[in-house]
């Protein structure tokens, strides 16, 4: 784009093929840069989701994606969206990904147990 500066306005997730769903992710820790933040050339940004010490974090990141239907998991990227309508991808972590499943697993198992009449 040149040699200009710019400024990181979202971080995020998206998943789906044709139809996108967008997830804002929330960082509340002091490790991360503050959003908006100006970058200048050669300068960089760094934050931190920290998803391994809040197990937490799958749980709600499934229930979102289980609420727009059955998630994609193979499409799921992170999301860093500039003042210049550039957007960068890049793709989680097996290891995300896998304990990210689990948990829409019993998610889903744990809405059929609610919705099975008890014997």
């Amino acid at each position: 784009m040149g040699d200009r500066p710019f400024t990181v306005t979202h971080i995020g997730w998206t998943v789906g093929f044709r139809t996108k769903t967008h997830f804002a992710q929330m960082i509340t820790n002091h490790d991360s840069d503050p959003l908006p933040l100006q970058l200048h050339h050669g300068g960089q940004g760094r934050w931190f989701v920290q998803a391994e010490g809040d197990e937490g974090w799958y749980v709600r990141i499934g229930t979102l994606l289980l609420r727009d239907g059955e998630p994609w998991l193979k499409t799921l990227r992170f999301v860093v969206t500039t003042s210049t309508e550039q957007t960068f991808t890049c793709r989680p972590d097996a290891k995300l990904l896998g304990r990210l499943a689990k948990a829409i697993t019993q998610l889903k198992q744990e809405a059929q147990d609610r919705m099975s009449p008890v014997a």
